[in-house]
């Protein structure tokens, strides 16, 4: 099994929830760790839209993204 934080787009501290997200698509069952940082700065990535966690429910992401956001939200990474 790869490493949690193999692959991140950034360098940060980041934290793997300990809890996880289920999301039940009509032919299978997803679950979803989450990992979650805090950074002082932004990214430069050029695809990448930013959006403050008290202002997701007005993003229209799906329903799966939503829960791993509201984990990530819970989380208060350093």
């Amino acid at each position: 099994m790869q490493h949690p934080t193999a692959g991140v787009p950034c360098q940060a501290d980041w934290a793997l929830s300990e809890s996880h997200v289920q999301h039940a698509f009509t032919h299978f069952h997803l679950e979803l760790k989450v990992l979650a940082a805090r950074l002082a700065y932004r990214p430069p990535f050029a695809a990448a839209v930013w959006w403050r966690l008290d202002d997701l429910a007005s993003a229209g992401l799906p329903t799966v993204m939503r829960k791993a956001a509201a984990l990530a939200g819970r989380m208060r990474p350093l």
